[in-house]
């Protein structure tokens, strides 16, 4: 989504000078390659920051500050917003800050502080989150809700390729990284159940993930009749090639997996608790027929046998989300610039 939304503030103008990304090392930057012939520059470590802060600064430049829930960026932008007389700072809040900062205590507080300081404008990718920030904070804290987009090219060949190879129901998909809040334990233990492979053996257990996540996999399902792990693939080879997406995350603040599934009209099994996704759901006027919620691991079980046996949604049948697409996005981002 930074990117995107870089990318997007970059091609647009409005009065931008420029885009600068700040990435915490060259180790860990993914956003250099996705931003090959934008504008929109990459800087890299404290350096990178404090280039940015001294450009501003001594220019005197009108500058805005978005920092991501991570608390390293939350900081450094509050100290330049402090500086810079003519800056302003907006903290853009993509999860439950309870959760998120249960596993990062030390941060709690600052972030606590920010929120509850009027310094910044706060931005919520979901009603969900923004309640979750009122339960945070223990006060009410002005926000706004924009939801999340992805690319509108993206989500045209997300549909065209789903549209054009029809994956049956009984090919079943995880989407996303390898980590205990994601879920995919329960998901795994699902495919062990010897009831479960044996009722229904032409089901298919599909892992879309990046490498560490193979790694991570490699041993734990060579066993599993069915079950392949897939990496380095693009949205459209992953939602063309199954027909129902498990959401077996314990907590989302928005899921773009689900916002994919629905650009491809998948068959979407999701945990009940899921706030994040329902709301999506609920937006997209999503049909009740290809929805499927559990709580419990019996609950997924089922819901899962039954996606298999649901017919996938037929794309054609069901409008553009204009709730969720991106030029609502674009335009509210734009409003808050403004």
């Amino acid at each position: 989504m930074t990117v995107l939304l870089a990318s997007w503030l970059s091609s647009q103008g409005f009065g931008i000078s420029s885009v600068v990304l700040h990435a915490q090392s060259r180790k860990f930057d993914h956003l250099g390659p996705r931003l090959a012939g934008t504008e929109v520059k990459v800087l890299h470590g404290v350096i990178g920051y404090v280039r940015t802060l001294l450009s501003s600064c001594l220019r005197g430049r009108a500058t805005t500050f978005v920092a991501a829930t991570e608390t390293y960026p939350v900081l450094l932008s509050l100290v330049a917003h402090l500086l810079c007389p003519r800056s302003r700072l907006i903290l853009w809040l993509h999860t439950d800050p309870c959760r998120y900062f249960q596993q990062m205590p030390r941060f709690r507080r600052l972030y606590r502080f920010v929120a509850q300081s009027g310094l910044a404008k706060i931005i919520c990718v979901s009603e969900t989150v923004a309640r979750q920030l009122l339960v945070f904070t223990g006060k009410l804290v002005p926000s706004v809700v924009i939801h999340n987009a992805i690319d509108p090219n993206e989500a045209i060949s997300i549909r065209n390729a789903c549209q054009s190879n029809q994956a049956t129901p009984t090919q079943i998909g995880y989407v996303g990284r390898i980590s205990k809040e994601k879920g995919i334990d329960s998901l795994l233990l699902v495919f062990v159940d010897p009831t479960f492979s044996a009722g229904r053996p032409e089901l298919s257990l599909s892992v879309f993930t990046d490498e560490a996540g193979e790694r991570i996999l490699h041993s734990r399902i060579k066993d599993l009749t069915g079950c392949r792990v897939l990496v380095s693939q693009r949205k459209e080879q992953i939602y063309s090639a199954i027909g129902t997406v498990v959401i077996a995350s314990w907590f989302e603040g928005f899921s773009l997996v689900c916002l994919e599934a629905i650009t491809g009209g998948l068959n979407i099994v999701y945990r009940r608790e899921l706030d994040a996704v329902k709301e999506l759901l609920e937006i997209a006027n999503y049909p009740a027929a290809n929805r499927f919620e559990y709580s419990t691991n019996e609950e997924m079980l089922s819901a899962i046998l039954r996606s298999s046996q649901t017919p996938r949604l037929r794309i054609e049948n069901h409008t553009e989300i204009s709730a969720l697409g991106f030029a609502k996005f674009s335009r509210a981002w734009l409003s808050q610039l403004s």
